[in-house]
């Protein structure tokens, strides 16, 4: 890595215990980064965007929104600040968003104004920032810390989080995602026109059958316990949107799939 292609430095931010990542822009301008403090890029830099926040307030995550990229979900506090880069500005807030601090957020790939967000409280909660007084939906599978929560960037309704306890879970959040939207759609086509006799024998024999036709729902569809360490990081291949990894604190890396049985319920 070059310093020239970190041109600007639009957030800087640090994450507690020494947990710090890099963030590239989203569309791939690598001149765009959201970086620490005190490394080694900063000096490299030509400006920074420092957010106001109150004495004993921590920043401990950030998210560039995919849908719009001057925009940056940060987690100060219990709160999420999302803060427009251009006008150096916030656009909207979640405040106390958890009852400890925000520890992990990421945005819903399909939905411009769903974020996703961890908290030291171990609830992983949804929010439609456009009416952010009440989350959509809460999950309550951890025991500890959230360090990670992430969307499946094909199938935005699984969703990936891992905690303290060095367990990764898997959920369902069909009800929030753009497959409920989906379905709600093809729903009223089929209400709209009568069914062939072979669809209505074909529908009864996948009732009776107990195929893998049967509608997704809501809640933990697998949870996994390879690791021995907190895990601190979780992310979907770009590649193949049934492959996961996640990252523990003694460095090893896990590699898994979306269970078969769960894979067939969404695709067929």
């Amino acid at each position: 890595m070059h310093a020239y292609t970190l041109l600007l430095l639009l957030l800087v931010v640090k994450a507690k215990h020494g947990n710090d990542r890099l963030l590239w822009e989203p569309s791939g301008d690598t001149s765009q980064v959201v970086a620490p403090p005190g490394s080694e890029m900063e000096s490299s830099l030509g400006s920074i965007i420092r957010l106001p926040r109150e004495a004993g307030q921590d920043i401990n995550c950030s998210a560039w929104n995919p849908h719009n990229e001057p925009q940056i979900a940060v987690g100060v506090g219990r709160t999420v600040s999302c803060w427009d880069i251009r006008s150096n500005s916030e656009s909207y807030a979640i405040s106390n968003a958890h009852e400890l601090g925000v520890r992990s957020l990421d945005y819903n790939p399909n939905k411009p104004y769903h974020i996703a967000t961890g908290g030291d409280d171990c609830h992983i909660r949804i929010w439609d920032m456009r009416n952010s007084q009440t989350p959509l939906k809460e999950i309550s599978d951890h025991t500890h810390w959230v360090w990670a929560v992430a969307f499946n960037r094909s199938h935005d309704q699984l969703i990936l989080s891992s905690a303290q306890t060095a367990q990764v879970n898997l959920h369902s959040a069909v009800s929030v995602s753009s497959a409920h939207f989906g379905d709600n759609l093809r729903n009223n086509r089929d209400l709209r026109k009568p069914a062939t006799a072979a669809e209505a024998a074909a529908s009864q024999s996948d009732e009776e059958g107990g195929d893998y036709r049967s509608k997704t729902t809501d809640g933990l569809v697998a949870s996994f316990d390879q690791h021995e360490e907190a895990v601190y990081a979780v992310a979907w291949s770009p590649a193949d949107p049934w492959i996961f990894a996640s990252l523990s604190y003694d460095g090893r890396v896990v590699v898994n799939l979306v269970p078969r049985d769960h894979k067939y319920k969404m695709i067929l």
